[in-house]
Order: structure tokens, then C-alpha cells, then sequence
């Protein structure tokens, strides 16, 4: 009997662990072993790897390997979600994982973004990958696309930068013009910046705060906007490692 209730327990975890994973992928279509291991708090890289031959033999999922163009000698084990897998999540819309689609270079990028969705996870937070995020959904044309929405638990939009690197003031004064018009707009709350570290957190707080004003267009009229602490409370920047 104690091990009947013992096998049960452990089919009902398993099927918790796929419910998890699916639930992920369906947002990210695709991940790493590293993070699939704690999306499903799996402890060991033997039980992953088990884990994954177990939605590969579902339909649900395929794993592959994919050399890093990043990081020299290296590759990674990419598990992406099969049109199957979507179904399975009740997302009927949306394409799997197609190898062809995936873009080397941004890998690294999209590792930080998943990091961050595991974390707005643990908060029991909502997240939205900013590839699902339409000009419906905004309720507006022409919108900026963050790399994602967090919808906390007060209902707070919080629009996610993942930044690995700093870029142009230029650029960066095009992203403040976009992001205040879409508060202005209740599109959003605030704008929250997410780095690896917070030696990086800093950098990139420096560099957008030297900013001191943006040219603003309404109705075809442009004029400038100072940037003032009142603006700046709008926009968070914060590390991984907190």
C-alpha cells in the first residue's frame, strides 16, 4: 500500500514537472537545460536529461545541439516546444520550436530574459514574452516592443529591458521617448532595466540618467522634455544577483 501511494505521488510529480515545462515553453518556445532544470526542480543533470527523453517521447518537446557563436568551443543543449507541445498548453495559435527561426547571436540575450521569467515566477508574478505582446494587446499601433511585460500581483505593467550591453545615447533617447509615451498612455507603470550583475546595473543606470532631456513630437510639433527625477521614478535598474 505505502508503495502504491509512493509510485502515485511520484506520477502526480511528473506530471506537475510537464505541466511547468510546457507552461514555460509555450511562452519562450524554447530553453536550456540549466533552465529547464529549475524551471521543474530537478536537482540533477542525469534526471533533466531523463526528463527531456520523456517529452521528446510525448511529442512534446526536441532537444538539439547548437554551437555557440558567442562563446567560442561551446555549445548548448536547446530543448524547444513541438506544435504538439503548444496544443497541449492550449495554445493552438502558435508555432513550435523551428530551428530556422532561432537567431545565434541573440542566445545569451534570451538566456537573461528566461532568468528573469524565473524570477517573476517565484514572485508569482505574470509574464508575457514580449514576442506574444501585439498592438491589440497595448491597445495602441505602432508601439514599443519590450523584451517583456511583468503584471505583478497589485496589477502593475511592468515593461522588462534585458540589457547585456550599453547602447548609443542616441538609442537610448529613442527608448525613453517611446517608453513615456506609452505611461502617459497607462500602456505601462514603469520600465524596469535587468542586467547580469550589478557592476553592469550600474553602467547602464549612468549612462541613460546622463541623459538630461529627449525631443519630444505631438501633433507634428517637436519640443524638448527635461529629464527630472520626477521621470527617472518611472525607470528601474536592477541585477540578477539581488
Amino acid at each position: 500500500m505505502i508503495e502504491t501511494r509512493g509510485r502515485k505521488d511520484l506520477i502526480e510529480q511528473g506530471n506537475k514537472r510537464i505541466k511547468l515545462a510546457l507552461n514555460f515553453l509555450a511562452d519562450e518556445v524554447y530553453t536550456n537545460r540549466q533552465i529547464l532544470k529549475e524551471v521543474t526542480a530537478i536537482t540533477s543533470s542525469q534526471g533533466v536529461g531523463g526528463f527531456i527523453k520523456r517529452l521528446e517521447k510525448l511529442g512534446f518537446a526536441r532537444e538539439i545541439n547548437l554551437p555557440s557563436v558567442e562563446e567560442p568551443n561551446k555549445s548548448y543543449k536547446i530543448i524547444g516546444i513541438t506544435s504538439q507541445g503548444m496544443a497541449e498548453t492550449n495554445h493552438l495559435d502558435r508555432r513550435g520550436f523551428e530551428i530556422s527561426k532561432l537567431k545565434h547571436s541573440q542566445l545569451l540575450h534570451k538566456f537573461l530574459c528566461q532568468q528573469i521569467h524565473l524570477q517573476a515566477i517565484k514572485q508569482n508574478h505574470k509574464y508575457i514574452s514580449g514576442r506574444w505582446l501585439t498592438d491589440e494587446w497595448f491597445g495602441g499601433k505602432n508601439v514599443k516592443r519590450p523584451d517583456a511585460i511583468i503584471i505583478t500581483q497589485d496589477n502593475q505593467k511592468i515593461a522588462i529591458e534585458a540589457e547585456r550591453t550599453i547602447k548609443s545615447k542616441y538609442r537610448y533617447q529613442q527608448i525613453i521617448v517611446q517608453y513615456l509615451k506609452m505611461i502617459k498612455a497607462n500602456q505601462i507603470t514603469k520600465v524596469r532595466y535587468v542586467m547580469p550583475d550589478q557592476a553592469k546595473a550600474q553602467m547602464v543606470e549612468k549612462a541613460i540618467k546622463s541623459i538630461k532631456s529627449v525631443t519630444v513630437s505631438t501633433n507634428g510639433q517637436k519640443r524638448q522634455f527635461n529629464l527630472t527625477d520626477d521621470v527617472w521614478r518611472w525607470f528601474e535598474f536592477v541585477s540578477l544577483q539581488i
